[in-house]
């Protein structure tokens, strides 16, 4: 069973993804795909199946990426399928 890290009663955890309801607060990583149908904190809607793009810092000697924040996110709706 998948799950996903949510904000609920101002407690972080993780929650099966067939139990997401409206008003969760997600959070994504950078890069992960939307479970469902999402609104940014900024307002754009971030559709089911969609990654997430964040801003990351490249270590110039190493090449490696580390990703600055999580993605906090508004469930708006679950689609069936």
């Amino acid at each position: 069973m998948f799950t996903q890290t949510v904000i609920r009663d101002n407690n972080v955890v993780a929650v099966p993804r067939l139990l997401l309801v409206e008003g969760d607060i997600l959070l994504l990583r950078p890069s992960q795909v939307a479970p469902c149908d999402c609104r940014l904190e900024n307002g754009e809607t971030l559709k089911k199946g969609s990654r997430v793009v964040s801003k990351v810092v490249v270590d110039k000697y190493t090449g490696a990426a580390t990703p600055l924040t999580a993605v906090r996110v508004r469930h708006v709706e679950l689609l069936a399928g």
